[in-house]
């Protein structure tokens, strides 16, 4: 079991490391900015369209189908993410408390096999997602 745990946890990283976005650097027009404003510039400026003026981001209006599509996307993989971290926390739990029983002990570990696979899913899904935007969004 630890060797599976390892490897799993093995995969989750470099998943993560591999997907992990690239942040933009900083626009000219953050240079100027210092102290806490800096990293609300910073962040306002990685949003696509949205521009830092006068201390106050501004975002451009739009209502078009692709943004509203990728809110979506980005939320339902927010709530995957924070249901799996539930269950690995809930399978651990039950792992811990299952006092010797074979068939909580199994339960338990199918729980958090479950949980990781839903994960890395979810992750590859989300880095499907973005190339496909990626690329409508080129032509």
């Amino acid at each position: 079991m630890k060797k599976i745990l390892t490897i799993v946890a093995s995969m989750i990283a470099v998943l993560g490391l591999a997907l992990m976005p690239v942040l933009p650097a900083r626009a000219a027009n953050c240079d100027s900015v210092s102290g806490t404003s800096l990293a609300a510039c910073s962040a306002c400026i990685a949003e696509e369209g949205a521009t830092w003026e006068d201390g106050k981001c501004v975002r451009k209006s739009g209502g078009d189908i692709t943004s509203i599509i990728h809110t979506v996307i980005n939320a339902m993989l927010f709530i995957v993410g924070i249901l799996a971290v539930i269950m690995i926390v809930f399978a651990g739990i039950r792992y811990v408390t299952s006092a010797g029983d074979k068939g909580k002990v199994d339960a338990a570990k199918n729980t958090i096999i479950y949980s990781v696979v839903g994960l890395i899913v979810s992750v590859i899904a989300f880095a499907l997602v973005q190339w496909v935007f990626d690329i409508l969004s080129k032509n």
